[in-house]
């Protein structure tokens, strides 16, 4: 396997700056950090104790579900996209939201597929976009909240593990 990637004292200016520029086209507000951390690694000659000696393969025994948040300035929804097309038959479940990870912004849309996923092998249909339950700076959202389930009782347990889940990072 290529040991490139272990090889960061190796990078030229012109290298990193396009390192740079693809980053910043991904989020313009994390990009300096991730230059940063790249960064760090330049000039270090030690090489990792063992890699890989095998093949990855895309070929997974079932599907995948990729989940990715519309805005979140980490893992941009671009990537999961592309994410989706390098494994065969996966689905990219698209949560509406802001923050890095679904749990960021809690959905019961995203959980439910999320437990179908797991319970039944159930993939959401190409194209699902889910709203999560809260917004930033306004709170629950409305939309999620007066939509009309067969089990009202599971949702509101859902939701308040999601909750729970999402607590460093929600304000409710």
């Amino acid at each position: 396997m290529d040991s490139a990637p272990y090889r960061q004292q190796d990078i030229t200016k012109e290298e990193f700056k396009n390192y740079y520029q693809k980053r910043q086209q991904q989020s313009e507000w994390f990009s300096p950090s991730w230059a940063r951390h790249r960064m760090s690694c330049i000039g270090i000659k030690e090489q990792p104790a063992w890699q890989f000696d095998f093949e990855i393969s895309n070929k997974t025994a079932h599907p995948l579900l990729i989940i990715g948040n519309t805005h979140d300035t980490v893992t941009p929804i671009a990537n999961a996209r592309k994410v989706s097309t390098l494994f065969p038959g996966s689905v990219m479940l698209q949560q509406d939201s802001e923050g890095h990870c679904s749990h960021a912004m809690p959905s019961t849309c995203t959980a439910k597929h999320v437990r179908r996923y797991f319970q039944a092998g159930e993939l959401p249909k190409l194209g699902s976009v889910c709203q999560p339950d809260y917004m930033p700076f306004i709170g629950q959202n409305p939309e999620t909240r007066s939509t009309s389930s067969a089990d009202p009782a599971t949702d509101e347990r859902l939701r308040h593990a999601l909750e729970t889940l999402s607590e460093p990072w929600l304000t409710v």
